[in-house]
């Protein structure tokens, strides 16, 4: 789930008084199982397991759900499709607020403890950005894994010593490309 759930339990037999725990031990004896009077809301991952008893009769089985709350998926711009010449800001995004963005630059696999993102990473070569969204008790968003590209033009070669003068006798021509963005050829 997305978003925090709200859980009711039943029971079709009358007069049944339902137990249940949060914390996964056995509701049948736990100190920790609590009776069930109202919905439970369940705003982390959690397994639920319940039982109902009914003074005189036999105790049902012990049922369980288990109850996985994740981050929701990063979006981010620009695409990554779109190669880029000088720089880019990329930006990323989670739909909920009390989650925190985590990433690496370095093709390493983020984790809670990565660079926290707090405004636009500003990329000048090409680079991999790995990112995960983060929430205490909840499991963190999936991965995503982002290429950006940098485009590099060729520059147009240049032959050394030019053709402007006729050549006389053997002379050494030396062509060189150089690259706009960075003048090395």
């Amino acid at each position: 789930y997305y978003a925090v759930q709200n859980v009711e339990i039943n029971c079709e037999t009358e007069g049944v008084s339902i137990y249940y725990t949060t914390d996964g031990s056995d509701p049948t004896t736990s100190v920790t199982r609590k009776i069930y009077e109202e919905d439970i809301d369940i705003v982390g991952t959690i397994t639920i397991k319940a039982i109902a008893m009914k003074y005189g009769w036999e105790n049902s089985e012990v049922v369980e759900a288990q109850y996985i709350l994740k981050v929701p998926a990063i979006t981010y711009t620009p695409d990554p499709n779109e190669q880029f010449s000088e720089s880019v800001d990329v930006y990323l995004n989670c739909n909920d607020n009390d989650a925190t963005i985590h990433y690496t630059i370095d093709g390493t696999t983020p984790t809670a403890d990565s660079t926290k993102y707090t405004s636009p990473i500003t990329i000048t070569t090409t680079t991999n950005i790995k990112a995960i969204a983060v929430k205490e008790g909840w499991t963190s968003s999936d991965m995503i894994d982002l290429w950006y590209k940098k485009f590099i033009t060729v520059g147009e070669p240049v032959f050394s010593p030019d053709n402007t003068e006729p050549f006389y006798e053997a002379t050494d021509i030396t062509i060189t490309c150089y690259l706009p963005q960075t003048g090395t050829g």
